[in-house]
């Protein structure tokens, strides 16, 4: 079974880019974060893949973990 979530990742909103606002499109539990799961949509998994292989993935902005495993 598989459980959908709201995306948990903070994107960057308004025209000045200076605030982030959680995504909430349905996601998946999917991108391990120490002894839990975040919640990702599937746009929002593309492009944290290509961030990561990047190096940049430290600068990505979760909303509060919701301790949910797959």
């Amino acid at each position: 079974m598989i459980q959908f979530r709201r995306c948990e990742l903070l994107v960057l909103q308004g025209i000045q880019l200076n605030a982030y606002q959680r995504c909430g499109r349905r996601g998946t539990p999917s991108i391990p974060d120490g002894l839990a799961y975040r919640s990702v949509c599937p746009q929002h998994r593309a492009e944290l893949a290509r961030l990561r292989a990047a190096g940049l993935a430290e600068r990505l902005r979760w909303a509060e973990v919701e301790g949910v495993r797959p």
